[in-house]
């Protein structure tokens, strides 16, 4: 049975690993591929996102006379990979490629609670770090609402302590009981009291609304886990170490 789970695991860690690999892959073979026909800023923008050094830029800047690939590769030098602006830059041109490689971010979803706990934070850390241009799209991956229920008491009160309680009264009228159960142990009993009231009380809300209020939650639960404040990454929902 041991060398079945084992079995199992590899599997899994095998199929998240190359499926991580295609995403790059395929993200960074249209920003080299952009690199041969834009303007300067943008040109030194996505050098700044692949990381390249001068020889490496110049092989992609043929198209430009000496001083010009100079120019380019110097105001590259003052972006870096993870700034904003060029996390955007390299957005916009995935989006105009194309590039939504659902395919690999379905195998991650499937196969990465399977490969263990150890191994789905190296390979997010690293994913993160090598394609930030696409982090949202894996953060979809990683966590949804119900699973609420894996994290540790003390990560659910650092949670309610950055969410707004009309917010959480919102989602939670839409979500299951033991989800509800979840966030209403971590509160004290007058809290609690008040939170279910809200929800009782709630009258129409539209769906854009709802999704507004459970795309905040997540964003926190990943800032959180981002910061090292809270652990997505348990034992229930990944496996033993």
């Amino acid at each position: 049975m041991a060398n079945e789970l084992s079995v199992e695991r590899r599997k899994a860690q095998i199929m998240v690993s190359y499926a991580m690999d295609n995403i790059t892959k395929e993200t960074q073979k249209v920003l080299q591929e952009y690199l041969q026909e834009k303007h300067f800023e943008s040109l030194a923008k996505i050098i700044a996102y692949l990381e390249l050094d001068y020889t490496k830029a110049d092989e992609f800047l043929q198209a430009y006379d000496y001083d010009t690939r100079d120019k380019i590769f110097e105001l590259s030098r003052k972006f870096h990979k993870t700034d904003e602006a060029v996390v955007a830059e390299a957005d916009h041109i995935v989006k105009t490629a194309g590039v939504s490689c659902d395919d690999d971010f379905q195998i991650i979803k499937e196969n990465l609670p399977a490969g263990g706990r150890d191994f789905a934070k190296d390979a997010v850390h690293n994913f993160r770090t090598t394609t930030p241009v696409l982090k949202q799209k894996l953060d979809k991956c990683l966590f949804e609402i119900k699973d609420i229920v894996y994290l540790r008491d003390l990560d659910i009160q650092k949670l309610l302590r950055d969410m707004d309680q009309r917010q959480i009264a919102t989602i939670l009228r839409y979500e299951s009981e033991e989800v509800q159960n979840k966030i209403f142990r971590n509160m004290s009993e007058r809290a609690a009291k008040m939170l279910k009231d809200d929800i009782e009380m709630m009258g129409f809300i539209s769906q854009s609304r709802l999704d507004a209020c459970r795309a905040r939650m997540i964003n926190t639960i990943l800032r959180l886990e981002a910061s090292g404040d809270i652990e997505i990454f348990t034992k229930e929902n990944f496996g033993e170490l």
